[in-house]
C-alpha cells in the first residue's frame, strides 16, 4: 500500500485522489479513519489533516489526526529528544517549532531541485529541498521508483 501524505489544500484531496484512480493501475483513494491498508491500494491524506498507522490483529489501518495533533505529537518526539541535543540544534529546532505552527510553512512540502540521477546500478537519486526545514536531501529508489527511502540531511 501507499500513503500520500503531502501539503495539499482541502477539498483538493478528494479530486486528485478520483483522478488518480481513473488513470492508475493500481486503486487510489482518499484516505478516512480506519481504511485498511492493503497491497495496491494508495490512500491519499485529506487536505490540512496527518495520517497515522495503527497496528491491528487483522491488519494495519489508518488513523487521520488534524494538523494541530500532528504538530502536536511532533513537538512531544522534539522535546524527548532535545536534551540529548547541542544548543545549535535546540535553536534549530526552536526555529522548526515556529515554522510547523506558520501557516504558509504549513503548505511548502519537499521539491525537487533537479532531475533524478540513475546511477550505472539502476539506483535513482532524486535531490530534494524544504523550505520549511530548510534542508536537502536525497530521495533513493533501488526498486525503478517503487519504494523510496531518504537520505540523512545534507550539509549546507
Amino acid at each position: 500500500s501507499i500513503l500520500v501524505v503531502q501539503h495539499m489544500p482541502e477539498g483538493f484531496t478528494e479530486l486528485f485522489a478520483r483522478r488518480l484512480d481513473e488513470c492508475c493501475a493500481i486503486d487510489v483513494k482518499e484516505a478516512q479513519s480506519g481504511d485498511l491498508i492493503i497491497a495496491g491500494r494508495a490512500l491519499i491524506c485529506p487536505g490540512n489533516r496527518h495520517i497515522k498507522v495503527k497496528r491491528m490483529p487483522l491488519g494495519d489501518i489508518t488513523v487521520l489526526a488534524d494538523s494541530y495533533e500532528g504538530r502536536r505529537l511532533l513537538d512531544e518526539r522534539i522535546t524527548e529528544t532535545s536534551g540529548e541535543l547541542s544548543p545549535e540544534r535546540k535553536a534549530r529546532l526552536d526555529v522548526l517549532r515556529q515554522r510547523l505552527g506558520d501557516k504558509l510553512y504549513q503548505r511548502l512540502g519537499w521539491q525537487p531541485r533537479c532531475k533524478p540521477t540513475v546511477l550505472p546500478s539502476g539506483r535513482i537519486l532524486l535531490p530534494l529541498y524544504s523550505d520549511t526545514y530548510s534542508v536537502s536531501l536525497m530521495a533513493i529508489s533501488d526498486d525503478q521508483g517503487k519504494t523510496w527511502s531518504a537520505s540523512r540531511p545534507l550539509p549546507p
